[in-house]
């Protein structure tokens, strides 16, 4: 399984595009770490993918908030992509 940080309101796209690349690249299961105003738009846009909700101060990006869920969650990844659409 593949963990995703990435996306923020204004660069959701990257996100979209980052996890959609995973699953054809042909990663079983994707995970999108995202806060809790941003994970609709991603449950609709790659249905596929999981989502992990974080914490986060300003609920438009992933913040200091949101690192230690990331790194608690990521010891159950085969590999963590970082960066896209962070802003």
């Amino acid at each position: 399984s593949v963990g995703l940080v990435a996306g923020s309101a204004p660069y959701a796209g990257a996100a979209i595009l980052a996890a959609r690349a995973a699953l054809r690249a042909g990663c079983g299961l994707v995970h999108i770490f995202t806060t809790r105003e941003l994970n609709p738009l991603f449950k609709v846009a790659v249905p596929e993918a999981t989502s992990v909700i974080v914490p986060s101060e300003s609920g438009n990006w992933l913040d200091e908030e949101s690192a230690d869920t990331i790194i608690e969650f990521s010891s159950k990844l085969q590999a963590l992509a970082i960066g896209p659409g962070l802003g």
